[in-house]
């Protein structure tokens, strides 16, 4: 059986494992395959030389109780080692050995050659499957937050790679309104042009409505190619319950929404939030906040959370909504309708909308 040693020597505590701390590691961590992102992978520690290492004893051993071959150095970070071999994922305490969590994989046919390691981001361990799934842990339990396929491995893909954190992972907010869609196409183009690297992943919020079209979504970001995330969470059913009949949904269903996307962000380690409202929404904000709640307070095109996770930009601030509307015609998005805040009369926001819309026609430009 395969055995993982470890010798004598002091592990320190590091706390969550941030995108900061990845491009400056301290020197008594491993927090990536190499280590670093030099790709040197050369410890800088220095306790050990070459006079007293003579000196080492074996504190313990660790069995994986398999005969595959343990090929990665473990990643050690929060005083955890996680071990890796082809669809198992250790999680090891560094000081006793004594074993916190162990995930096996479903039985495949993919290539199993070997493994190159898992890699950690705040509180969430990544490990990659012979057969080109990408799977993210809670560190401390081992519960698998969420897996997704990466390729396909019936057309000869496989997966022994270790994955890597690497700058910022944009999570769109996709509701299947033409504002949404109009923004992911947006960003899917201005991705393969801007000067800079970042990731797309979708994210819906299946809220459980009556009648919703729970495929539209998944077909389309498929034959997209955008990694897609669906949430399913009755908030439906929590407003309609809250919510007198008559009284606006708009300002509970947002609320419910916005948490469930920050704690999302938070899982799928993205630095960004990226919403498609435009400019009538923004404008719309701002006057219904100036009649109706007797303050000047608007919709920010950039906005950094209380707690400074996230960041939540909004890319089609200064797009008007008839040019969306003419844009998402010209896609054929397959739009969804909402039956919550997009069946209601009267609402606050429509009265303003109106009211624009007739400045615009009176005052064209």
């Amino acid at each position: 059986m395969k055995r993982a040693i470890l010798f004598a020597a002091a592990v320190a505590a590091f706390g969550q494992v941030d995108l900061t701390k990845l491009a400056n590691p301290p020197k008594d961590s491993w927090w990536t395959y190499h280590g670093d992102y030099t790709g040197q992978r050369n410890s800088k520690l220095g306790a050990i030389t070459v006079d007293n290492v003579a000196n080492l004893k074996q504190a313990w051993t660790f069995s994986t109780g398999q005969n595959q071959a343990i090929k990665a150095v473990p990643i050690l970070a929060d005083g955890v080692l996680y071990i890796t071999t082809p669809d198992n994922l250790w999680a090891v305490d560094a000081r006793t050995a004594k074993e916190l969590w162990h995930y096996k994989y479903k039985q495949n046919s993919a290539f199993h050659i070997g493994h190159r390691g898992a890699a950690v981001y705040k509180d969430t361990v990544y490990l990659t499957t012979p057969d080109c799934h990408l799977i993210a842990f809670d560190a401390k339990t081992g519960r698998v937050k969420w897996d997704v396929v990466i390729a396909d491995s019936d057309k000869g893909y496989w997966s022994t790679n270790a994955p890597l954190i690497v700058g910022n992972h944009v999570m769109v907010g996709v509701s299947g309104g033409k504002d949404s869609y109009g923004l992911l196409d947006v960003l899917i183009r201005l991705r393969a042009r801007a000067p800079l690297d970042f990731d797309i992943v979708a994210v819906n919020l299946d809220q459980k409505q009556p009648g919703f079209p729970e495929h539209v979504l998944p077909e389309y970001l498929t034959k997209v190619g955008v990694p897609f995330r669906i949430e399913e969470q009755d908030t439906y059913s929590v407003v309609k319950r809250v919510v007198p009949e008559g009284k606006t949904t708009c300002s509970l269903c947002s609320r419910l929404r916005r948490g469930i996307l920050y704690r999302v962000a938070t899982e799928l380690g993205c630095t960004k939030i990226a919403l498609g409202h435009h400019r009538d929404d923004m404008l719309q904000t701002l006057f219904m906040n100036m009649f109706f709640g007797s303050k000047m307070k608007g919709m920010p095109p950039k906005l950094v959370t209380d707690n400074g996770e996230h960041v939540v930009i909004r890319p089609m601030a200064y797009c008007r909504e008839k040019d969306l509307a003419r844009y998402a015609e010209h896609r054929d998005f397959p739009i969804i309708p909402c039956n919550l805040c997009g069946s209601q009369d009267g609402l606050q926001r429509q009265q303003m909308r109106e009211m624009i819309n007739d400045w615009d026609a009176r005052f064209p430009g």
